[in-house]
């Protein structure tokens, strides 16, 4: 049975189970100021639970940090678990021009993230990144998970260039899309405040596609 994953539920506005309510906090807090710098007394306040309520359900700090990193991770391979069985189908029979409209649409909706909450996102990319650059003990949890996301655009990358674009290149292509898509996502606060808009616009996301669009095919036509 797979486990429950707090943060999808805190995308559809579920947070009635304290434990939710923790990994909320705890996400925006480690997020903030890293797993040094954050306080699990803060956490069960922001959270409104008593703090033996973090040691009754994750047993501690480590353990708080641990599970948090194993949501984030979750949560992407079920983000990312249609794409892997449309390219799976698509290894069948492979079709570049499939394989380029898959791909445009994985980066796009990485970049617009509208289902994401503002917090959420943030906080999730901010421990990303911070475990990229300090590699902590919990770096390994989000290794096979970057590994399996990276090869994921990697293959389309390659099956969308007829194989032109494979192998180390595919990978570091890969990599620059996915890095260039945690960027621009993130940082959607400042570009409405940027365009004066008052949310992330369709018309922002149909623009971003377009782009997304045409820096794919600058690679791989």
């Amino acid at each position: 049975m797979e486990e429950k994953n707090y943060i999808l539920e805190l995308c559809q506005g579920r947070c009635d189970d304290p434990r939710a309510r923790i990994i909320k906090a705890a996400l925006e807090e480690f997020g903030l100021y890293s797993f040094l710098g954050a306080r699990t007394r803060e956490i069960a306040a922001k959270a409104g639970v008593n703090h033996a309520a973090i040691s009754y359900y994750f047993g501690g700090k480590t353990e708080l940090y641990t599970e948090v990193a194993t949501q984030i991770c979750d949560f992407i391979n079920i983000n990312n678990r249609p794409y892997s069985q449309k390219l799976e189908e698509l290894k069948k029979s492979p079709a570049p021009k499939e394989a380029r409209k898959l791909l445009v649409e994985l980066i796009s909706k990485r970049m617009a993230s509208e289902s994401v909450p503002d917090y959420l996102l943030r906080s999730m990319i901010l421990i990303i990144s911070r475990e990229e650059l300090y590699q902590t003990k919990v770096f390994d949890i989000f290794l096979e998970v970057f590994r399996k996301d990276i090869a994921l655009v990697a293959e389309l990358i390659s099956m969308a260039s007829s194989g032109q674009l494979s192998g180390n290149r595919a990978t570091l292509l890969a990599r620059m899309f996915i890095g260039q898509a945690h960027i621009f996502s993130s940082s959607r606060s400042s570009l409405q405040k940027i365009l004066g808009t008052d949310k992330h616009s369709e018309e922002v996301v149909e623009h971003s596609s377009a782009l997304v669009l045409e820096l794919i095919d600058k690679f791989i036509m």
